[in-house]
């Protein structure tokens, strides 16, 4: 039971890296930035968080 909760939590975490590390990468190239309550994606690092992420939710 433990290992099954743990696939699922771990499946569900990373789909959200990734999907952050996608909506990342998108701003980045197309050179804006993006505002939500408090969630801000901005900044001249932005591709490579994007990438960081992406990577960390892909594996």
């Amino acid at each position: 039971m433990k290992n099954k909760f743990g696939s699922v939590y771990f499946s569900i975490f990373g789909l959200i890296v990734l999907g952050l590390g996608i909506a990342e990468l998108i701003i980045g190239i197309a050179g804006r930035s993006f505002t939500w309550s408090i969630l801000e994606i901005s900044g001249g690092l932005l591709l490579w968080k994007g990438i960081i992420l992406f990577f960390a939710g892909f594996f």
